[in-house]
C-alpha cells in the first residue's frame, strides 16, 4: 500500500513529460521553433541524462529548421532599405546567435549513444553590420523628423530614444539629440498668479508657494513651466492661477447627547419558585439562571472642527495660435476635525463605537497660516493634476 503514491507520482511526471514533448512537437509543425526550443532547452538543463532521448532529437529539428526560416526571411527582405525590414533582419541575426549560443551550452547530447550534432555559425559580423544598417536608417530618420514642427519633434525624440537603447556607442552625440529634440517638442508654459483676494490676505511667502509649480514634480515630458519670463525661451501657454476667495469658518465646538441603554448579564442568581423557595433539578441540585440588569448612561459627544476654502481657477491662455483658451474651477481645502466624549453612568451600557471617542480630549485648534498652507498644498494638487493632462 506504501507504494501506491509513488507510483502516482511516478505516472504524473511520466504524463508531464509526454505532455511537454508533445507541446514541442506541436510547436515545430505548426512552424513556431521558438517554443519547441524553449521547450527542449528546459528539459535538458534539468537533466541530460535523463531527457536526452526524447528532447535532443527535439531541439535538433527544432533548431535546423529555425535556422532555415530566419535565413530564409532574411534572404527575402534584405533588398529592401525600410526601418522594419532592417529591425526584423537585426532581430533574426540576434535570435539565430542566442539560439546557437543556448544549444552550444547542453553540448554535447547523445541518443543511443551517438552525438547529435548542430551545424553553427558566427553570426557576429551579421549582427554587426545589420546593427549599423539600423543605427544609420534610424538616426537618418530622427534628423529628418527634427526638421518638422513640434509634433514630429516628439516623434524625433522616440526615434534617438530607440537608437540610444540599440546602440549606445553609436558615434553621433545621440545624447544631445534626445535633448534637442525634447526642448523642441516641450511646450513651454509661463505660470503666473492673479490674486484677487483682499490686500494681504496671502503673505508674500504664500503666494511664491502657490507659483511653485516645477516640471520636476509633473509626469507629463512634453510641458516645461517657467516661473520667470526669459527672452531665450520662446513661451508657448500662460497658465494662470486665479484666486478669488479665501473662506474661513470660525472655530466650532458641537456637541450631542447620546443616551444609551442596555440590557447585560450581571452574574446569576438562584430560580425561587411563587413561595420564595430555590427550585431544584430532577437529580435534586439548586437551579441558577443569569442575573439580566438593565444598564444605562449618558454619553456628551464633541467635534472640534475647522475648515479654510481657496477657492479659484485656471487659466490657460495660447501666446502663439488662436486655440481656444481653456478654464477649470479649483477649491483647495483644509479640514481639521476632532471628536471625544465625556460620559456619566454605567460604562457596560456604552456601545463600542463610541469608546474610541472617549479616549480623546479636546485639543488646540491649529493656527490660521498654518490652515492656509494646507489649503494651499491641495489647491496646487489640484493645478499640477490639471496641466499634467494637458494635451498641448
Amino acid at each position: 500500500m506504501k507504494k501506491a503514491p509513488l507510483i502516482i507520482i511516478f505516472l504524473g511526471i511520466l504524463f508531464a513529460s509526454c505532455g511537454s514533448s508533445k507541446k514541442a512537437q506541436n510547436a515545430i509543425e505548426s512552424g513556431d521553433f521558438s517554443v519547441a526550443i524553449n521547450i527542449a532547452m528546459q528539459k535538458l538543463r534539468e537533466s541530460k541524462v535523463k531527457n536526452s532521448e526524447t528532447y535532443a532529437p527535439i531541439l535538433k529539428n527544432a533548431y535546423d529548421r529555425a535556422v532555415l526560416q530566419k535565413e530564409a526571411e532574411v534572404t527575402t527582405i534584405k533588398h529592401l532599405n525600410s526601418i522594419t525590414t532592417l529591425k526584423k533582419i537585426y532581430r533574426n541575426y540576434s535570435l539565430l546567435d542566442a539560439w546557437q549560443y543556448d544549444v552550444i551550452s547542453v553540448q554535447p547530447l547523445y541518443v543511443a549513444g551517438k552525438e547529435i550534432l548542430f551545424n553553427f555559425n558566427n553570426y557576429t559580423d551579421k549582427i554587426n553590420s545589420s546593427k549599423r544598417n539600423l543605427s544609420d536608417a534610424l538616426y537618418a530618420q530622427g534628423m529628418e523628423l527634427m526638421r518638422g514642427n513640434k509634433m514630429q519633434a516628439r516623434e524625433a525624440f522616440a526615434v534617438f530614444e530607440s537608437l540610444d537603447y540599440l546602440n549606445g556607442s553609436y558615434p553621433k552625440n545621440i545624447t544631445s539629440l534626445i535633448q534637442k529634440a525634447k526642448n523642441k517638442g516641450a511646450s513651454h508654459v509661463f505660470i503666473s498668479l492673479k490674486n484677487n483676494l483682499e490686500y494681504n490676505a496671502l503673505s508674500q511667502e504664500e503666494q511664491e508657494d502657490l507659483l511653485n509649480i516645477n516640471t520636476a514634480n509633473s509626469n507629463n515630458k512634453w510641458i516645461i513651466f517657467h516661473n520667470s519670463r526669459n527672452k531665450k525661451t520662446s513661451l508657448d501657454y500662460e497658465a494662470i492661477m486665479m484666486v478669488d476667495q479665501l473662506i474661513f469658518t470660525p472655530n466650532q465646538v458641537n456637541s450631542e447627547l447620546i443616551k444609551q441603554e442596555k440590557r447585560i448579564k450581571d452574574g446569576w442568581e438562584y430560580v425561587k419558585d411563587a413561595n420564595g423557595n430555590v427550585k431544584k433539578d430532577d437529580k435534586g441540585n439548586d437551579i441558577k439562571q443569569d442575573k439580566i440588569i438593565t444598564v444605562r448612561a449618558e454619553i456628551k459627544m464633541f467635534q472640534q472642527l475647522k475648515t479654510v476654502t481657496l477657492e479659484g481657477g485656471l487659466y490657460l491662455k495660447s501666446l502663439k495660435t488662436s486655440r481656444g483658451d481653456q478654464q477649470e474651477e479649483i477649491i483647495g481645502e483644509a479640514t481639521f476635525e476632532n471628536v471625544y466624549a465625556e460620559y456619566r453612568g454605567d460604562a457596560r451600557a456604552i456601545d463600542q463605537k463610541h469608546s474610541n471617542a472617549l479616549k480623546g480630549k479636546s485639543v488646540a485648534f491649529p493656527a490660521d497660516d498654518q490652515f492656509v498652507k494646507s489649503a494651499i498644498a491641495h489647491y496646487k494638487k489640484q493645478v499640477q493634476q490639471l496641466l499634467n493632462n494637458l494635451k498641448i
